[in-house]
């Protein structure tokens, strides 16, 4: 860890003295470094401005036991079973507002079915389509470990409904849509992270569990923990991981050699893999690379830093 680095706890990141004083602007340290002065724009500019940084050392951390005791430092948890560990309490959170969801609409759902209308228009076939969605939802959300898919809440009659039938089921189907859209933005993103693991690691497959958050299972049926994966598949992993979960919408990301202990192949799929995480994180991301396979098809977006492109 360089000196002039210090750890904020507040934000679980490594920043420098000038950069606390951005973050905590209106603290002595600001004055103390004479950025007071600065324009009214470039303050609103960094106060609007969110940055995250992916860095290079992505797999261990070495944080201080003291701010004040420099030369004291202590090897956490590797950030494969620290993200595993988060997973774990996010499936739990979700679950949670999942509950105080249902609970709510169980509570008020006779009164509601005795008190509204059928909307007009509402047919049979509009009924099973919308069930249907909602039953391969249940188990894309079975697949992330946080909904039991051999639990079967109705089943429709092989007939014409009634229109009381009707009008409980159409209640029913919109609480439905409710309660599993508690689900949503997890869903997402542990489907993003499924495939992209999935598609770059050989031979194992990425398993969400609600008690250990994500593991790996072999084509022999082998369970392997995270932390046990190679160097290049645990920071495919976390930097996939850190981007889908820990970084906040209209976030700008900087990315540091993202091409370390990846293979060739998964460095050329780096960008197009960044351009997916992107649109549904709502991220802009600015990475910096000596790798051509990771610039590969991207080379009109490149930005040279020193030097002539044309004559390397």
């Amino acid at each position: 860890m360089e000196q002039n680095l210090w750890y904020d706890r507040g934000h679980d990141d490594y920043v420098t003295l000038h950069e606390i004083a951005y973050r905590y602007e209106g603290s002595p340290v600001i004055e103390s470094l004479g950025l007071e002065g600065s324009p009214q724009e470039f303050r609103d500019f960094l106060a609007d401005f969110s940055v995250h940084l992916i860095e290079t050392q992505r797999l261990i951390r070495v944080a201080p036991v003291h701010t004040q005791q420099r030369a004291q430092h202590r090897v956490e948890p590797s950030t494969v079973l620290r993200y595993a560990t988060d997973l774990t309490e996010r499936l739990g959170a979700a679950l949670a507002e999942n509950s105080r969801t249902s609970q709510q609409l169980d509570r008020t759902f006779p009164n509601r079915v005795l008190d509204r209308e059928l909307p007009d228009g509402i047919t049979d076939d509009q009924i099973r389509q919308r069930y249907g969605v909602q039953s391969a939802l249940r188990e894309e959300l079975g697949e992330i470990a946080v909904l039991d898919t051999a639990a079967v809440d109705i089943s429709l009659p092989d007939r014409n409904l009634h229109d009381w039938e009707r009008r409980v089921l159409w209640t029913y189907l919109d609480d439905a849509d409710e309660k599993l859209s508690t689900f949503r933005h997890l869903l997402d993103r542990v489907q993003l992270l499924r495939r992209i693991v999935d598609s770059r690691f050989l031979f194992k497959q990425l398993i969400i569990d609600r008690e250990r958050g994500f593991t790996f299972v072999t084509e022999t049926g082998e369970d392997i923990g995270a932390d046990s994966l190679s160097s290049g598949e645990q920071h495919e992993l976390v930097l996939v991981y850190d981007l889908l979960f820990n970084v906040s919408p209209e976030t700008t990301v900087l990315i540091d050699e993202p091409e370390l202990s990846l293979h060739v192949s998964w460095q050329q799929q780096f960008l197009d893999d960044i351009v997916e995480i992107s649109q549904l994180a709502s991220l802009r991301f600015v990475v910096a690379t000596h790798s051509p396979q990771i610039i590969h098809t991207w080379s009109e977006r490149m930005v040279p830093l020193f030097g002539d492109v044309e004559s390397d």
